[in-house]
């Protein structure tokens, strides 16, 4: 860990689990990473939860280059694609919250992209508290990426410098997740890991692979109603006028 950095208040803070229905960890900026292969309603509905009760924050979205974990997963859609897809999702948000939406309270970020390798967060979280080093900033994952937190690369790092913010997936019991932090709690507990989970948020289930297989099971025919209940209006407008058919159905 680099000593350098000041971040005082972190070590101060002690870890909570808190519902949905009582107060959220104080932080001015959200990191929100992952394929987005192809962006859908369930990335927007986070969007939607997290500055709905949180409305005086930031989200910088980071679509991945590579995740470390899927070195051999490589996305289906270009760099380029991917881009012009989340824009076309932070269109989708602004248009339904114009009339009472904050300015820049979403950004876009190719910072991994650019980077042309494996997307390690601790790099990017590095870059982000250079750029802002007065705020205290989040890290939105799933349920899934808490079960194999531990593994993550420089985690102490990331763990003493930054919170993390966990919305639920399918599989994920109160239970299991609760029993996931106190592992967490106790083997990390120098670091004082503090996590925030959204119990009650009610966001859609669905993943970028999910919506991948229903396409392709599809292949040849027409999106049908399932489909078009996870993937976003104008992202799917995107796919048609792009040609990008084969690569996801």
């Amino acid at each position: 860990m680099d000593k350098s950095e000041n971040n005082s208040n972190n070590s101060t803070i002690r870890r909570r689990e808190i519902t949905n229905n009582g107060e959220f960890l104080r932080i001015n900026r959200l990191i929100f990473g992952g394929s987005f292969d192809p962006p859908h309603l369930g990335h927007l509905e986070i969007l939607r939860y997290i500055l709905k009760n949180n409305p005086n924050i930031e989200i910088d979205l980071i679509p991945a280059f590579i995740s470390p974990f899927k070195q051999g997963d490589v996305p289906s859609a270009s760099t380029k694609d991917r881009l012009c897809m989340l824009e076309e999702l932070i269109c989708s948000f602004e248009e339904e919250t114009a009339l009472h939406r904050k300015p820049k309270q979403i950004n876009l970020l190719d910072i991994e992209l650019k980077r042309g390798a494996p997307s390690y967060t601790s790099e990017t979280c590095r870059i982000i508290r250079a750029k802002y080093p007065n705020q205290e900033i989040g890290i939105l994952i799933g349920a899934d990426s808490l079960a194999g937190l531990e593994l993550w690369h420089k985690i102490e790092e990331l763990l003493f410098y930054h919170s993390f913010w966990v919305h639920l997936r399918e599989g994920f019991s109160k239970e299991k997740i609760e029993m996931i932090c106190s592992t967490l709690c106790q083997k990390f507990r120098k670091y004082t890991p503090r996590i925030q989970i959204f119990w009650n948020s009610n966001i859609i289930s669905c993943s970028s692979s999910d919506l991948r297989h229903l396409l392709l099971e599809r292949k040849g025919t027409n999106v049908d109603k399932e489909i078009k209940r996870y993937i976003i209006p104008r992202v799917l407008k995107y796919i048609e006028n792009r040609s990008l058919d084969g690569l996801y159905y």
